[in-house]
């Protein structure tokens, strides 16, 4: 009997331990599931502000622009032809004022210098950006219109002064080509879609409140 009333609670305590062990796995699954449930409840309020919601939305589509500007087919086909385009429009401008320039593919070419237009000098990231903001804005489609129409021709006119700009710098101040190129320029083409955007923005506000 006393070795039965000894080893009883040790039979018990084996028990016992063997009953708690599952509990804690359930209650560490509970944690676990609780903490991914609170994770997504985080993310679905911060998706639901309004400033991050326009922010999620504005990466998304620029990383489907880049998706498909970094492929072959854009590259050879829409960057190509726009680069064409800048080419002869610049070359018809410096012609009406009597200089001689040619466009030869896609390149300004004069007596002195020749400059080609590659990616960078094609405005097309900046009318992406333009583009992105502007479609997930909340507003009508008629103000996104006017946005978009009147944004493109700013930046299309923009960029034919830089390629403008940046072949007579080649002929008369060839030393800050690099400068006139690779900073001043870049710069202007990141700040002056942003301009545009909180130009159209402020705009558009008021178009709706007036309508």
């Amino acid at each position: 009997m006393n070795g039965l009333i000894f080893f009883n609670p040790f039979i018990c305590f084996n028990y016992n331990m063997k009953k708690t062990k599952p509990a804690k796995k359930t209650n560490l699954k509970n944690n676990s599931t609780q903490n991914k449930f609170s994770f997504f409840e985080k993310l679905k309020t911060i998706y639901k502000q309004p400033f991050y919601n326009l922010l999620i939305k504005f990466f998304v589509l620029i990383c489907i622009f880049y998706s498909f500007w970094i492929t072959p087919f854009f590259q050879n086909n829409i960057v190509a032809n726009v680069a064409l385009f800048y080419a002869n429009i610049s070359t018809i401008i410096l012609n009406i004022f009597q200089i001689p320039v040619q466009a030869v593919g896609d390149s300004l070419t004069g007596s002195d210098f020749s400059i080609r237009i590659r990616n960078g000098c094609d405005a097309i990231e900046a009318t992406a950006i333009l583009f992105c903001a502007m479609i997930i804005y909340p507003t009508s489609w008629k103000n996104k219109s006017i946005g978009l129409l009147i944004g493109l021709l700013l930046l299309v006119t923009l960029n034919i002064i830089r390629i403008m700009s940046l072949y007579f710098v080649s002929i008369y101040i060839p030393s800050i080509f690099e400068v006139m190129h690779v900073s001043i320029w870049q710069i202007l083409f990141i700040a002056f879609p942003i301009l545009i955007i909180l130009w159209w923005i402020k705009w558009s506000e008021e178009e709706t409140l007036t309508a």
